[in-house]
């Protein structure tokens, strides 16, 4: 139940790995859904302790992380947030973090320091609809965005200031009748300039996407469809590479073991390729994925339940183009 951060010793990430715990906690359970970003050069995480139902920030002394690790809490969530994430982005030069909020569906916490030294500041985001499922942050043109699951389908809101507050500008990208299960992720990236959000589309078992013609989201969004076959689109993440969008996902299969997969498109909109860029076996669903460029190359990261291992998938080419 700790908080751990793993750096490898290679920029490409050939080298060998160095665990480092960020946050021990003190019997309790830390570390839920953790996710890490760069904060002014020094690796940040945030993370959820499940049983005081609260939201840590620490950020690491040393650019390598083998430093000291100063942990602050940045707000409470209801009982249940933990199984849910709270991402990190750093947005018009602050940290900030998104969660489900104890009094709100979805809550803003934005840090007075570019460093994430000084205090927390939280504000609702103004979501439409009820029951929210997965969700993601990212600096969008200079604000802060968020891409959300509802009971009726997924939506994107951006917020008019820099610092969350005011109006929010939300938009629905497609609605979908059947409600989202842990496994339906929903990310937000920007890719050459623009908006993408991918997530999993229940009533299509497909992986979608959702691309915007401006860097600041009020242009005309795009829907494209990644994969669709065998309830593709599981634990799906996006990322830019090489100028591209790229989408791994878990791929559920009859028998197991199932299919990790990767997706290259061939422009913002797609079309996107027919044959996966990275296939790999895995046994059961290789929960939490991450989808990265990787000193130019696609790398994907996922922890496989059945040997409890941490695991990365990388493609030999920089656009992808061999397994």
């Amino acid at each position: 139940s700790d908080a751990k951060l793993a750096v490898n010793a290679n920029s490409s990430g050939t080298g060998a790995w160095t665990l480092h715990v960020a946050d021990a906690g003190t019997g309790g359970r830390v570390g839920a859904t953790l996710d890490a970003a760069s904060v002014q050069g020094k690796p940040a995480v945030t993370y959820w302790d499940r049983d005081l139902h609260r939201v840590f920030f620490a950020r690491n002394a040393s650019a390598d992380g083998s430093g000291s690790w100063t942990i602050a809490p940045v707000a409470d969530g209801e009982e249940s947030s933990g199984s849910y994430p709270c991402p990190l982005a750093v947005v018009n030069g602050v940290p900030m973090v998104v969660l489900r909020g104890r009094d709100t569906p979805l809550l803003l916490a934005r840090n007075t320091a570019a460093d994430g030294s000084g205090a927390w500041v939280t504000n609702a985001v103004p979501v439409v609809g009820s029951s929210i499922g997965w969700y993601d942050l990212a600096d969008v043109a200079g604000r802060p965005a968020v891409a959300y699951r509802t009971m009726s389908g997924v939506r994107f809101a951006r917020a008019a200031n820099a610092d969350g507050t005011g109006a929010w500008a939300d938009v629905s990208l497609q609605e979908i009748e059947q409600f989202a299960s842990l496994e339906a992720r929903v990310r937000l990236v920007v890719v050459a300039g623009v908006p993408v959000v991918s997530h999993y589309d229940e009533d299509n078992t497909e992986l979608r996407q959702h691309s915007n013609a401006l860097p600041d989201g009020t242009g005309a969004w795009t829907s494209s469809t990644v994969h669709s076959a065998n309830n593709a689109g599981l634990h799906a993440t996006v990322a830019e590479i090489a100028g591209l969008p790229f989408h791994a996902s878990y791929q559920d299969v009859e028998s197991l073991p199932g299919l990790l997969v990767a997706y290259r498109g061939r422009a913002i909109n797609g079309p996107f390729d027919a044959t996966p860029v990275i296939a790999s076996s895995v046994n059961d669903f290789p929960s939490g994925l991450s989808l990265a460029e990787v000193a130019g190359f696609p790398s994907v990261t996922g922890y496989d339940p059945v040997n409890q291992d941490l695991v990365r998938w990388t493609n030999a080419n920089p656009t992808g183009a061999v397994a």
